[in-house]
């Protein structure tokens, strides 16, 4: 499990973090908070275009998610072969029928239901 989060804490290295992932190690069950440098390093995720196309469709169902966001859903299994080839081909329009629209909706909740984007407060 991946929850991308959105706030300012500092790091063990002393350096303010603005962007953190809380990551849960599914053989151990541990969690923990790291850097989106981190996860850029260790899983091999670019955050950066990631977190912005994430917020994007947690605060507006129907908005388009960008590509790293419909690459890290296929590779993680969240968005099916037929939905990612929607998204990619809609991706830039405009206007979309009720229909899409809808598909759209259900596709995005799904992905922002999986990964999980919240402001966290500093504790």
């Amino acid at each position: 499990m991946l929850k991308l989060r959105n706030c300012s804490i500092s790091a063990p290295a002393g350096k303010r973090l603005k962007n953190i992932c809380y990551i849960t190690n599914r053989i151990t069950g541990h969690s923990t908070y790291v850097g989106n440098v981190c996860i850029n390093r260790f899983i091999g995720i670019d955050t950066g275009n990631l977190f912005d196309g994430l917020k994007r469709i947690a605060n507006d169902p129907y908005a388009n998610a960008n590509l790293d966001v419909i690459e890290h859903g296929r590779k993680m299994g969240y968005i099916y072969d037929s939905e990612n080839k929607f998204l990619v081909s809609t991706r830039l329009k405009r206007k979309l029928s009720d229909k899409q629209l809808k598909w759209k909706r259900k596709i995005n909740r799904r992905i922002t239901e999986q990964i999980s984007v919240q402001r966290r407060t500093r504790t």
